[in-house]
């Protein structure tokens, strides 16, 4: 008998035979996955054929997945328009355009800044005052730069209830107290430090450590450093008060946050 023959012959004899036949284990094996594999479809095609659920899985192909992302476009007053992927809004255009080319990936403000951060809730509430909390917020949100040494809650806590009350009733001098926080120009904790011999000389301009700085009512704030870079044991003061927490970039500037409220000279 020919060699095909043989083989067409030995694989009618193992599939035509009956199971309780020996068999070899591999082949045994085999032959069960494929019975149960055929047995789950059977099963999957009978259930996604009924009316119930087939109407079920068309609802749920329609859902989004969670980790779609969906593009969003801000708008003047800093909420957001329908979100699409295209859009001939003009101001959202411009809006979108102003921060491509200005290089400010940056959105919020000092203002925004201000009213979110936990560590700077009591200073916020001087920018909720009737009298002068909106030229407060006006000064803030212009394009500056300008940057603040803002005391935190703890620091604000130093100073007693009286003179906050009787401060918070003088307008005038509640404006004075909170400019006198901000400085003119951009300074980053790098920059009161001096940039004269570190690495990221490379990538800026060089500034040397300043003795004194200018805030918004024309005041000098003394500018102290203790400590050396190197050693990571250096701190830099505005009269008196000490940074904590650096660097946190605005749109309009930059804030650091101060142990203690800044005293005028």
């Amino acid at each position: 008998m020919p060699i095909n023959a043989i083989a067409i012959t030995i694989a009618i004899a193992i599939a035509t035979a009956d199971p309780s036949l020996p068999l070899c284990q591999r082949s045994r094996k085999k032959l069960l996955t494929r019975e149960r594999s055929i047995r789950t479809a059977e099963q999957n095609l009978r259930v996604y054929t009924s009316p119930r659920i087939r109407h079920k899985h068309k609802r749920m192909k329609k859902s989004r997945p969670p980790f779609l992302v969906i593009k969003r476009l801000y708008t003047r007053s800093g909420g957001l328009r329908k979100p699409q992927k295209v859009t001939n809004d003009p101001e959202s255009i411009n809006r979108k355009t102003y921060w491509c080319f200005e290089h400010k990936p940056i959105k919020r403000t000092l203002v925004n800044l201000i009213y979110s951060h936990n560590e700077l809730k009591l200073f916020s509430r001087f920018l909720n005052h009737p009298n002068v909390g909106t030229s407060l917020v006006h000064e803030l949100s212009l394009e500056g730069p300008y940057t603040g040494f803002l005391p935190s809650n703890e620091a604000l806590k130093l100073i007693s209830p009286e003179s906050l009350a009787k401060l918070y009733e003088e307008g005038d001098k509640l404006m004075e107290f909170v400019l006198g926080h901000f400085a003119k120009d951009f300074w980053l904790y790098r920059d009161l430090y001096g940039s004269s011999y570190q690495p990221w000389l490379v990538f800026n301009e060089r500034r040397d450590a300043p003795e004194k700085i200018t805030n918004l009512v024309n005041r000098d704030l003394l500018v102290e450093i203790t400590g050396e870079f190197k050693n990571c044991d250096h701190s830099i003061s505005l009269n008196g008060a000490k940074i904590i927490r650096p660097n946190m970039k605005c749109h309009n500037g930059v804030v650091h946050i101060v142990d203690r409220p800044i005293i005028q000279r």
